[in-house]
């Protein structure tokens, strides 16, 4: 018993200070994530999109930025791009 209260401490105590959002840290559900506001460029114009469509949450240890402009292209009829502040997705 004595083991698994050191390691329920140690492991998060040793992870304090790490940089980003350490997995098994007390910082891991903690941290706020936040995305860009996306929009879908089609050939009618360009939409925002609702994220919470796609997504349950954003979470701080998944780049959303790399991994959602590819899917919201397979999932959005028409889609020919992707944009957002920083940057774009064609399809």
């Amino acid at each position: 018993m004595l083991l698994i209260g050191l390691i329920q401490v140690g492991i998060p105590t040793s992870l304090v200070g790490a940089e980003g959002v350490p997995r098994f840290g007390w910082q891991m559900f903690s941290a706020g994530s936040s995305l860009p506001a996306f929009e879908v460029v089609k050939e009618s114009g360009t939409e925002p999109v609702a994220l919470d469509d796609y997504m349950a949450k954003a979470r701080p240890e998944i780049d959303g930025v790399t991994l959602l402009p590819p899917h919201l292209c397979e999932v959005i009829p028409g889609a020919t791009s992707i944009v957002w502040d920083t940057g774009e997705w064609t399809c």
